[in-house]
């Protein structure tokens, strides 16, 4: 137990600094209105319908953000 005081204050830190709540989302990419890419997506926080992602480069934006099984689930549009 003495060893894993220190790592849990580090892990304390870490979770309260600017960076402690990220999310992770499922994600379904279209374009022209036919799906591209599915996958799993971690940003810093939830985004809202209508602000813009970054995925593999390139920016597409939030369509509909859902919540089922378990998980968000983003439907991304690329810009």
């Amino acid at each position: 137990l003495h060893r894993a005081l220190p790592a849990l204050r580090a892990l304390r830190r870490a979770r309260d600094g600017p960076r402690a709540l990220m999310v992770t989302c499922v994600y379904h990419a279209y374009e022209d209105d036919q799906i591209v890419a599915t996958g799993r997506l971690t940003l810093d926080d939830l985004p809202s319908v209508g602000e813009e992602v970054k995925l593999n480069g390139r920016l597409h934006v939030v369509r509909a953000v859902e919540y089922g099984g378990g998980e968000h689930v983003l439907r991304l549009a690329l810009k």
